[in-house]
C-alpha cells in the first residue's frame, strides 16, 4: 500500500470534509480516515486512487454525522452544515403550501433533520444573515431565493460557510448567555 497516497488523501479529503462539517476539525477526520485504513488494510490494497477517495469521504462523514449527533445531545443545540444553510435559505422562496409539504417528512425516533425545525432554523438564517458582509447577504439572497445565476461560483460557497458559520456561532452564543 503507498502510504504516501493514503496520508495525503486522508488528509485532502479531511479538510473537504472539515470545511462542510463544522463541528469536526479537519485532523480528527483525517486521523478517523487513516484507524480505518490499518484496520482495514487488506480490503484496500491495490486500490485506485479514485476509488479510496470514495471510500474515505464515506468514512469521514459517518465520522462528522457521529460527532454532530453526539454534539447535539451534549449541548442541545442544532449544529447547521452549508447543505442546510442552503435549503432553509431557499425556504425564504416557497409559499405555505409549499413549506408545508416540506415539514416534517424525514424524522423517526433517532435522527430529526433541519425541516423539523424549519421556524427556528429561518429564525438562525436571519440572524445569521446580520453577521455576514452585505456582498455576502446579497449573492447568497440572490441565488438561493431569487434563483439569480451567480457568475462566480467560489464567491457563493464562501458565502454559504460565512453564513453557516455564523449561525453555528450565534447559536452558541445565545447558549452562553443565556
Amino acid at each position: 500500500m503507498d502510504w504516501e497516497l493514503v496520508q495525503e488523501l486522508a488528509a485532502d479529503i479531511g479538510r473537504e470534509i472539515g470545511r462542510r462539517w463544522p463541528v469536526v476539525d479537519a485532523d480528527d477526520v483525517s486521523q478517523e480516515i487513516l484507524t480505518h485504513v490499518v484496520e482495514n488494510q487488506a480490503r484496500l490494497t491495490d486500490k485506485e486512487r479514485g476509488y479510496l477517495a470514495t471510500v474515505f469521504r464515506s468514512i469521514g462523514q459517518r465520522y462528522a454525522s457521529r460527532e454532530r449527533d453526539y454534539q447535539n445531545l451534549v449541548d442541545d443545540q442544532y449544529w447547521y452544515t452549508p447543505k442546510e444553510v442552503r435549503a432553509l435559505v431557499r425556504s425564504f422562496g416557497l409559499d405555505n403550501d409549499q413549506l408545508a409539504q416540506m415539514l416534517g417528512k424525514k424524522d423517526d425516533l433517532q435522527h430529526c433533520r433541519v425541516t423539523d425545525n424549519l421556524v427556528p432554523g429561518r429564525c438562525d438564517v436571519m440572524e445569521g444573515m446580520k453577521c455576514i458582509s452585505p456582498r455576502y447577504r446579497e449573492v447568497v439572497w440572490n441565488h438561493l431565493v431569487d434563483d439569480q445565476e451567480v457568475t462566480d461560483s467560489k464567491l457563493l460557497t464562501r458565502a454559504v460557510d460565512a453564513l453557516t458559520t455564523a449561525m453555528n456561532r450565534n447559536i452558541r452564543k445565545q447558549e452562553q448567555t443565556a
